[in-house]
């Protein structure tokens, strides 16, 4: 039967709390805030409350058995020892008289020690809470934008919902045990180790442990390690060697420190003290306890000997909430990381309170209504529910409508709105309610309403961008309509529009909440003669390439209206760039020097297209890798003009104009557009073949080739020389492994999941 005790200390994520019974289950309390307990939080273990209930006699005696020794069990009694509390309360269970529990006596009773373990009940905000904890609660509002109550306009209502609700089942929390092996003189150092042992050997996967250890002065033997590391935890106790003065003090605030600084928010952090208790050096060990204690650090202490200081062991693991054990045995570990936690009951006496500002009003419950609802003074309005109790697996919801007849933008409730319970231990506990921020709106408030588009001189090929730029300060726009002046229309927030005719076009914006605002503003639609377009093409995302590389250059042309000797000019950077036309209709070309001339011997009229393709490749690096000065890293500019002689046009063509060229690809670029068959099977870069930018089953082998040989990764250098050339590193290789399982391309970020 599970035990009830109260008034023990918050220790961190987990508390301890008295067994009796060996079948016991681990429980363990998730508390990411951080948050207060109404009270017993900084009460010291071992001491009993006024509100426990003991459920038995067999209950009474082990309860009985673990209060401090010389303490009153009832009025008239003396003194009574833990150990003739024990003896009683073993004489009960099996039926033997005081004679025969002489020799059970000798065979120290006192060692059946229970810790009480409190567990702080951890409890959700604006969402679930991550982990396991007694209680978690969720609180949402329908809407945190209403209008006043009595405006005409909707909504005036929200509605709040509040969610209670207890974990399915409860485990145990990853711990991070810091040992500290007293080593002075004085003490059995074989037996502290043998101890430290048996204590590790109870922890499981995901626990970490560390040493301390002290003489005159204290050192960190072993830092925070995975329980799995036992060569390094077992090295680190075997190289414990005895001699000194005792500073226990000095060990403790090591351990602190350790556990302080490296340990984790999800795992609970302990110490257990190995000493014989006689201190004689250093720093205070109650002070350092203390210091233990307001860092949430759990202290157990174990007397190691014959003769040890059982007041200052005592007294230094009450303060932090732990537990004193005289001697050591195998129950010790169990009892540190194991307690009972009942089926039935494990919230009791939960009062719910929610205070709602001044202004907002109580319309009514949909499910659970309050068991009391008052005005206070002040003008707030107090929400209360009681619950008797909530079971493992167990929820309770609440759903309640507000108004309210103030405008403005504030919080729907205010201080005290919390839930307060006992856990089954008898521990009052409580959490704060979060605040729900409310608009609360007056009757209207009209948008600021703006809009800008691209591009900002458009024709009639283009497609024309609207982006809403509207405002309501404190407010939301909800609604649109465009009138783009040519008889369409649009309710989206940015449209997009085509106009079939040049000319100067009113587009109205209207926007709304509850009321509208509009403006308008004129789009002038023209149209040239000709319209010639540039687009740079270097099978890369990127408008990019290295010396040697070879990239593409597109120039569509449409006439709107009748041409007459059509020219295109085109002037690249340099002259030793090398062009190859790739196809002009019925164009003649002519170079001259780094000028490329096309002329249209044929009549275009309007409506009509053509294109010119051209195929460029930059001077890549001689013999000794040497890079041309003409196609050095850097920016480069293509620039060109389209002519008639009838009508008569000159203008610049528009469009893509420059081209980067880089000093060597990244390596993932270079795998990714790797052909194991080009020239002649020995491999190379080829940017055309593979438009997806991702890498196969055969290029990864050629990266691994590469990584396993340990060679340079060809143009990654402008050089391409292999002293230039970047390696694969093992972190690149990862990379590379991950592009080809996900088969994302080596432009765009890995998948995170």
């Amino acid at each position: 039967m599970p035990l009830r005790t109260g008034g023990h200390r918050a220790l961190g994520y987990q508390h301890q709390r008295h067994q009796c019974d060996p079948l016991q289950r681990d429980i363990v309390r998730s508390d990411p805030s951080g948050d207060r307990l109404l009270a017993g939080r900084r009460h010291r273990a071992g001491h009993l409350r006024q509100a426990d209930r003991l459920r038995d006699d067999e209950d009474a005696d082990c309860l009985l058995a673990h209060r401090r020794p010389g303490r009153s069990t009832g009025p008239g009694r003396g003194p009574t020892t833990t150990d003739q509390l024990v003896s009683k309360a073993i004489m009960r269970a099996t039926g033997r008289s005081k004679k025969g529990m002489m020799d059970l006596t000798k065979m120290r009773i006192g060692l059946v020690i229970v810790i009480a373990l409190g567990l702080l009940a951890a409890i959700g905000q604006t969402g679930w809470q991550q982990g396991i904890s007694l209680l978690q609660f969720n609180q949402t509002v329908d809407q945190n934008r209403i209008f006043v109550k009595g405006s005409g306009l909707q909504p005036q209502l929200a509605q709040v919902t509040l969610t209670l609700r207890t974990p399915a089942s409860l485990q145990r929390l990853p711990v991070n045990l810091l040992i500290i092996v007293d080593r002075s003189a004085s003490t059995d150092l074989a037996g502290e180790r043998q101890a430290a042992r048996q204590l590790i050997s109870a922890l499981q996967a995901g626990d970490q442990v560390g040493i301390a250890s002290f003489a005159n002065q204290a050192t960190l033997d072993l830092a925070l390690t995975p329980i799995e590391q036992s060569a390094a935890i077992q090295s680190a106790l075997d190289n414990l060697n005895s001699g000194g003065a005792t500073a226990i003090g000095e060990g403790i605030a090591v351990a602190t420190n350790e556990l302080s600084a490296a340990a984790s928010n999800s795992a609970l952090p302990v110490e257990v003290l190995l000493s014989d208790g006689f201190n004689d050096a250093g720093r205070d060990p109650l002070e350092q306890a203390k210091r233990a204690a307001d860092k949430d650090i759990t202290l157990y202490t174990v007397g190691i000997g014959r003769r040890i200081n059982r007041d200052l062991l005592e007294r230094m693991a009450q303060m932090t909430g732990g537990q004193f054990f005289p001697t050591f045995s195998d129950a010790i570990s169990d009892t540190i990381l194991k307690t009972t936690l009942p089926s039935t009951g494990v919230l009791r006496d939960i009062q719910i309170v929610e205070t709602l500002s001044q202004g907002f009003s109580f319309e009514g419950a949909q499910q659970n209504a309050p068991t009391q609802v008052s005005t206070n003074p002040d003008g707030t309005v107090r929400l209360e529910w009681d619950l008797a109790a909530l079971n493992l697996n167990e929820s309770w919801t609440t759903i309640f409508s507000v108004s309210s007849s103030k405008a403005g933008s504030y919080s729907l409730n205010q201080a005290p709105s919390l839930i307060s319970y006992s856990d089954f231990q008898g521990r009052s506990l409580s959490k704060d309610l979060p605040l729900i921020p409310m608009e609360v709106r007056p009757p209207c408030t009209p948008p600021t309403p703006a809009f800008d588009f691209s591009p900002s001189a458009p024709t009639r090929q283009d497609t024309v961008l609207f982006s809403d730029r509207s405002s309501l300060p404190g407010g939301q726009i909800t609604h649109w309509r465009w009138e783009f002046g040519d008889g369409s229309s649009s309710e989206e927030q940015n449209p997009s529009h085509r106009y079939a005719q040049d000319g100067n076009y009113r587009v109205t914006l209207t926007v709304s909440d509850d009321c509208e605002a509009s403006i308008t503003r004129t789009i002038t639609v023209f149209t040239p003669k000709l319209t010639v377009k540039r687009t740079i093409d270097t099978f890369l995302p990127l408008d990019e390439t290295i010396p040697g590389q070879s990239f593409q250059v597109t120039i569509d042309i449409r006439a709107n209206e009748t041409i007459n000797g059509l020219g295109i000019q085109e002037t690249l950077p340099n002259t030793d760039w090398q062009v190859k036309p790739l196809g002009s209709g019925k164009a003649s070309l002519h170079v001259q020097g780094s000028n490329f001339q096309w002329i249209f011997a044929e009549k275009l009229q309007a409506g009509d297209t053509r294109q010119i393709v051209y195929h460029v490749t930059v001077p890549g690096p001689d013999k000794n890798g040497k890079v041309p000065d003409t196609s050095a890293p850097g920016v480069y500019q293509i620039s060109g003009l389209v002519s008639s002689a009838s009508p008569d046009i000159s203008a610049k063509i528009t469009g893509e104009s420059q081209i980067q060229l880089d000093d060597g690809f990244p390596i993932k670029v270079v795998v990714a557009h790797w052909n194991k068959d080009a020239n002649g099977g020995a491999g190379g870069l080829d940017l055309t073949a593979f438009p997806k930018h991702t890498i196969g089953f055969d290029q990864i082998q050629v990266a691994i080739g590469w990584w396993l040989n340990n060679q340079s990764v060809p143009y990654t250098s402008a050089t391409n020389k292999d002293a230039d050339n970047l390696k694969l590193d093992f972190k690149t290789v990862q990379m590379l492994v991950a592009y080809w399982l996900t088969g994302t391309s080596v432009f765009d970020p890995l998948p995170k999941n």
